[in-house]
């Protein structure tokens, strides 16, 4: 995106001011869904995630002016550090990762100095970059994770990993993340997720990041038809894998997901509505967004019909055609 016509941006308040903060916000995070010509994906993943009580980042449209001239609509998403933690958790001390392609949380050995390694394009960032305690820079939940699915046996499969790592919160995040269609995530494109070591427990546990790629934006496979227990199209996913041979965690995987689209409003009737009301609060500033138009070509048809049809390319399906696509390939 940083080549994208429409940018995002990152806007900070304590990178030259030390303690600064802005409504109690370090930062934004102002992204410009160039590959959504809705401008409402991220928005309503992230609303819908709350609402079934996960741990998500608040979300808001802006529209976005530099130096008075109007850049377009944008979503404001909540920067997740540790004022994020602050605010849902009581022990907010632990360790935060952020993971990124190609954290595929594959066995790199008893060391935790092994997990701290760039890609081969970026010399900086880390692929599971620390975010808290960086002065320790103590990866041994990494390791302990990592090195528990790679080397564990059969039989101490199940009681090492719960001792390590959150397994039913993974399965109720991969359930909501495979419902919506999110690849560019852990078990898709190994990509885009945080991990938290909880001091409560001591054990890991996974948070959603960049959810804009998802209900309908489909790009190299297809996302709303693919087997729940098979999700990961792009190689091998050693923890998701691991836990699908397990057939305790592929029933609750199945449970969770049947679970959100009979109990938890998951269903093209009530996406369309919600997206429809969003939809409208957001028409002026859409339709005043040159900047839109700039990386594929969307127009205001593009945003009008986004609930229901697709934009062709990467946009396959709208968003209530999708969801109603995958409650039923879900089922099947």
């Amino acid at each position: 995106s940083r080549t994208a016509g429409k940018k995002s941006f990152k806007v900070s308040f304590n990178t030259f001011t030390a303690g600064g903060k802005w409504n109690d916000m370090e930062k934004l995070n102002l992204n410009g869904n160039h590959n959504d010509p809705s401008m409402l994906r991220a928005r309503m993943v992230w609303d819908y995630m709350r609402e079934q009580g996960y741990v998500a980042p608040r979300i808001s449209h802006v529209k976005l002016y530099i130096n008075g001239e109007y850049r377009g609509l944008y979503i404001n998403v909540e920067h997740v550090d540790e004022e994020f933690l602050k605010k849902r958790f009581k022990h907010d001390h632990g360790n935060l990762w952020k993971c990124t392609y190609p954290a595929d949380l594959d066995d790199l050995g008893d060391n935790p100095e092994s997990y701290k390694f760039t890609p081969s394009w970026s010399g900086e960032q880390r692929v599971y970059e620390l975010k808290t305690n960086e002065t320790a820079d103590d990866y041994s939940a990494i390791r302990d994770l990592c090195h528990t699915v790679g080397s564990a046996s059969d039989a101490e499969f199940q009681c090492a990993l719960e001792s390590a790592f959150d397994v039913d919160g993974f399965l109720k995040l991969a359930a909501v993340e495979i419902l919506v269609g999110h690849w560019d995530n852990y078990i898709g494109n190994q990509n885009n997720f945080y991990l938290y070591e909880r001091p409560s427990d001591g054990r890991l546990m996974m948070i959603s990041y960049d959810v804009d790629n998802t209900l309908g934006i489909e790009w190299g496979g297809n996302w709303s038809n693919q087997n729940v227990y098979d999700y990961d199209q792009w190689g091998t996913k050693p923890l998701y894998d691991r836990m699908m041979g397990v057939e305790q965690y592929r029933t609750r995987l199945g449970w969770y997901i049947r679970d959100l689209i009979d109990n938890g409003n998951f269903s093209g009737t009530a996406w369309l509505e919600r997206g429809n009301t969003l939809l409208n609060m957001c028409l002026p500033a859409a339709l005043e967004d040159t900047y839109r138009t700039l990386d594929y070509g969307f127009d205001n048809d593009d945003y009008l019909n986004c609930l229901t049809n697709g934009s062709g390319g990467h946009v396959t399906q709208g968003i209530a055609e999708n969801v109603n696509t995958r409650t039923t390939s879900a089922y099947g």
